[in-house]
């Protein structure tokens, strides 16, 4: 919906997701604009820092999965 809000209003379009496979739901959208180029900001949850790397049996990398379909990716590494 954020890349057709996009491609259809010239807006940014914003998309939002929960961590594992909530975040692998998004990825579709995310080729799409990227191919066309459109704007879109995707904003995606994270299980506390402690469980990462623990090979959750939902647990995806995002470094493998944010190359492929992003201009940009950053993770907020705490509040200051």
């Amino acid at each position: 919906m954020a890349c057709a809000h996009s491609k259809f209003t010239g807006e940014v379009g914003i998309s939002l997701a929960t961590s594992g496979p909530g975040a692998i739901h998004l990825l579709n959208g995310l080729y799409d604009a990227k191919m066309d180029p459109q704007s879109v900001v995707a904003i995606v949850g994270q299980q506390a820092r402690a469980a990462l790397g623990g090979s959750y049996q939902q647990e995806g990398s995002r470094d493998f999965t944010n190359a492929a379909f992003t201009e940009d990716s950053r993770r907020n590494e705490g509040i200051d």
